[in-house]
């Protein structure tokens, strides 16, 4: 089976990019719908702060093409105020909720705030309560099936080092959870280890400050890198998310050539 790659940014809704991206005279409302005619992937970012409603997630699904992705940043709620510690509740009802996006659900993004130890037994708790399945068989790999009850596919962004160990990763293989590559400069901590059917590459910009620009060269790199996940069967998800100036759209528009 071949594997797919997904590129596109963090987020949709930038005022700097009226007139960058966006044409000047296009209406906020009809963005999403502009975006998914050059990109088949978002990473949505809103989620992290509250929970959307149903209907939200209904309109979206309505407003790009049949093979459109949308990855979601999950709940700060969970991540940084319970620290991997929420009640089953709080969990079921974000995963819930996230299936109204239907077949264009794609991962869910877990980033864990900085100064936050490596805590096996809370991560290994979340993926249990998040209903995450065991390694697939390959008729399966990178799929959601909402009818079926397959949970979504996870993603996991540490920030702090003490995650980056063996026991860590052998608790995502074995629910084929993916730890998140976030390129930053070094700003972050970053090790390019493959724990699930996919990948999730999140690039942060020069010193993680979202604000700078990849050269053509740098992004080769990359390209080679995801053409090596992709032959082996990986599914790759990458997001840029220095958005400061339209280079995430300019950076995503170059890494899909480059791959092609």
């Amino acid at each position: 089976m071949s594997s797919r790659v997904y590129v596109g940014t963090s987020g949709w809704v930038y005022s700097d990019w009226k007139g960058a991206f966006y044409p000047q005279d296009l209406p906020q409302k009809k963005w999403l719908e502009y975006y998914s005619q050059h990109f088949k992937t978002v990473e949505v970012n809103s989620t992290f702060y509250h929970q959307m409603k149903p209907a939200t997630f209904e309109n979206w699904a309505k407003s790009v093409p049949e093979e459109f992705t949308f990855a979601l940043k999950g709940s700060r709620f969970i991540t940084h105020i319970k620290r991997l510690k929420p009640d089953r509740i709080s969990v079921e009802s974000f995963i819930e909720s996230s299936k109204c996006l239907g077949d264009k659900l794609g991962p869910v993004l877990w980033q864990l705030p900085p100064r936050f130890k490596a805590d096996e037994k809370r991560l290994e708790a979340l993926l249990v309560q998040s209903s995450t399945r065991p390694r697939p068989s390959r008729d399966e790999v990178g799929k959601f099936k909402v009818k079926s009850g397959k949970s979504a596919m996870l993603a996991f962004e540490f920030r702090d080092p003490s995650w980056f160990d063996g026991s860590i990763y052998q608790v995502l293989r074995k629910y084929n959870a993916a730890l998140v590559i976030a390129e930053s400069g070094g700003h972050w901590p970053c090790e390019e280890v493959i724990t699930a059917d996919f990948t999730y590459i999140r690039f942060h910009g020069e010193g993680g400050s979202y604000a700078t620009s990849y050269t053509a060269d740098e992004l080769k790199i990359w390209a080679k890198k995801i053409k090596k996940w992709q032959k082996a069967g990986i599914d790759v998800y990458a997001y840029f998310n220095n958005d400061v100036g339209g280079f995430a759209v300019d950076n995503a528009k170059m890494l899909i050539d480059l791959i092609r």
